[in-house]
């Protein structure tokens, strides 16, 4: 894969256009598509033609074959900081409704070769196995709890949604399906819990991504790219859930935990919309990271989620904290 030379600009040009004053060669497809759909629509159709389409095999190898030794992380972030430039120009554009669906449909196929890349990297960088954390531990209480205040989260509402009845109802405002909703509240605050202690015993910093995927430049496009197709934090009512191009934990912690910064950054929040915005999204993501394909054993499912929730609080730790505006 060639070195990253695209940028938002060069999608304001057909693919061998050297300067915008100048004339471009169109192929066949891209005359037709000019006398059809007009400039902007046959120039994006061009960009999916030459460029992303023959990506997507190349992409697929990176994955398909994936070397821990050489994950070759520049091309894919490359690419990825390409993709959403790409799709930026997409919906910043108005144009005929076949289009869009069919730039869109090509954008998230790449989107998914993409994120089926991270998934092999997490198999060979970033899966580990559980630790054992006593949770009872009086240090341990004292220090969860200290983090919720400093936080402005209500420890004792939250831990009440976890509640047999309380949880199930948080899942249907949520939208997931009736028929997989979990029972196990319990589980998804173990979860919440050893994830927030190994998150503050790392010196309030996760340990996930690897050091290489989170000191790479653009790195953060890793979960730019996915919030670029999914909705995820909105009013309860409103929720839509669309987390299947997501195949790893650390990739939806950092989603969700991104959206949920960028949605929540600049509102002025009470505490119990805090306590409820945290509850909430992180039932998101660890409903969708313990799901994640080719995991059987119940205490690897648990660390994934363990994984996306410490992932998710190098977000939620940006928003402002107790003693601040808000």
């Amino acid at each position: 894969m060639a070195a990253a030379t695209l940028t938002r600009d060069s999608f304001h040009m057909f693919p061998n256009q050297e300067t915008p004053s100048s004339s471009p060669v169109l192929s066949a497809e891209a005359h037709a598509d000019l006398q059809r759909y007009g400039e902007k629509s046959a120039r994006l159709l061009e960009w999916s033609r030459v460029w992303l389409e023959p990506a997507m095999p190349r992409i697929r190898a990176l994955w398909e074959n994936f070397n821990a030794a050489d994950p070759r992380l520049h091309e894919i972030v490359a690419f990825s900081n390409e993709l959403s430039d790409f799709k930026w120009i997409i919906d910043s554009r108005c144009m005929p409704e076949a289009v869009q669906k069919q730039l869109d449909e090509r954008a998230e196929s790449a989107v998914r070769e993409v994120n089926a890349y991270w998934n092999a990297y997490y198999d060979y960088m970033e899966e580990c196995e559980p630790r054992a954390i006593d949770l009872s531990d009086p240090s341990v209480v004292s220090a969860v709890k200290a983090w919720f205040k400093q936080m402005r989260i209500c420890f004792d509402s939250m831990l009440a949604m976890f509640g047999a009845s309380a949880f199930v109802e948080m899942q249907r405002r949520l939208g997931f399906a009736e028929g997989w909703f979990d029972l196990d509240g319990e589980r998804y605050w173990r979860i919440i819990l050893t994830g927030l202690v190994r998150y503050l015993q790392n010196g309030e910093k996760s340990e996930w991504p690897s050091t290489a995927a989170q000191t790479i430049d653009g790195g953060s496009v890793r979960y730019q790219l996915s919030i670029d197709f999914v909705t995820l934090v909105m009013p309860p009512e409103r929720y839509r859930i669309d987390l299947d191009c997501v195949m790893d934990p650390v990739t939806l912690g950092g989603v969700v935990g991104s959206e949920t910064y960028e949605a929540y950054y600049d509102k002025k929040l009470s505490e119990q919309e805090r306590t409820q915005i945290f509850a909430q999204n992180l039932t998101i993501a660890i409903y969708h990271a313990i799901r994640c394909d080719g995991v059987e054993d119940s205490r690897s499912r648990d660390m994934m989620g363990v994984q996306a929730v410490s992932t998710f609080l190098d977000f939620w730790s940006l928003l402002p904290k107790a003693g601040k505006n808000v």
